[in-house]
């Protein structure tokens, strides 16, 4: 455990050391898992692409169309009847 003296904070910086430990482990478990592959190098053109590929761009346009939905259902929810009720016991 670090001591700190005249912080305070003993508690918050030994979790900030930890969190900064595990991502160590981390940074050096997770090439391991991958069989020793190369990292893919892209330039900026070419991660932009990936992201917006065929495949991103339809589900993005597909969450759009369902957010268009419910804001016309709203909208249209405005114009039906408000019915108002009371039940009274007999």
């Amino acid at each position: 455990m670090v001591k700190t003296e005249g912080t305070g904070n003993s508690r918050s910086e030994n979790r900030v050391s930890r969190s900064v430990a595990w991502l160590a482990w981390i940074g050096f478990l997770v090439p391991l898992a991958a069989g020793g592959a190369e990292p893919l190098k892209l330039s900026l053109r070419d991660a932009v692409t990936r992201a917006l590929s065929d495949g991103t761009a339809a589900r993005i346009a597909a969450e759009q169309v369902e957010a268009s939905r419910a804001r016309s259902g709203q909208a249209r929810s405005a114009l039906l009847p408000e019915v108002v009720g009371e039940v009274q016991d007999a």
